[in-house]
């Protein structure tokens, strides 16, 4: 797995990535991009950037590398930064065989287009990125009804996500 972005979504993408099995290879960050053939420990990067002042620059166990990592090999790539960052100009250098979309809209309908030609299952935003506006849509109705978080209410409204995430992990590829 290769990882574009580093923030919030990035890093902790990066931990549920690891902790299923799939092994790191690659972080890239505004100022630098980190390699690793043989693995990088997110949480341990994790730690790093936040004492590091947000920054994975220095960061000794793996390769520090000039430039994006957008068209490396891999098997899984997750752009988890800014919008338009896979474009009709590097669409084609992409080498993962599933993109993982973390941050909104962060390939251009025509790159989709070439993705999509070369057989690169594109998992959207929609699905990838929607948990932060499902928990705040559930904190908007709370605020507005004037009810506190309890964990009855929090272990509820988990329950709901999972058995979306669930449903929609039963669905064909075909289907998606």
């Amino acid at each position: 797995v290769i990882v574009q972005g580093f923030g919030n979504v990035g890093s902790h993408a990066s931990v549920f990535v690891v902790e299923a099995g799939a092994k790191l290879i690659g972080v890239q960050e505004f100022d630098v991009s980190l390699v690793n053939e043989n693995g990088i420990d997110p949480k341990d990067l994790m730690e790093y950037y936040a004492k590091n002042n947000k920054s994975i620059k220095g960061y000794t166990k793996a390769t520090e590398k000039e430039g994006s990592l957008l068209g490396e090999k891999c098997d899984i790539l997750m752009p988890c930064s800014t919008q338009k960052v896979l474009t009709v100009e590097n669409a084609n250098s992409v080498q993962a065989k599933m993109i993982l979309e973390g941050a909104n809209g962060p390939s251009t309908p025509a790159a989709d287009e070439i993705l999509r030609e070369k057989n690169v299952l594109i998992i959207p935003d929609l699905f990838c990125n929607a948990g932060g506006v499902t928990v705040s849509y559930f904190e908007y109705l709370k605020n507005i009804n004037h009810v506190s978080y309890g964990k009855m209410n929090v272990k509820r409204e988990k329950a709901i996500i999972n058995e979306i995430f669930n449903s929609m992990n039963e669905c064909e590829v075909s289907e998606l």
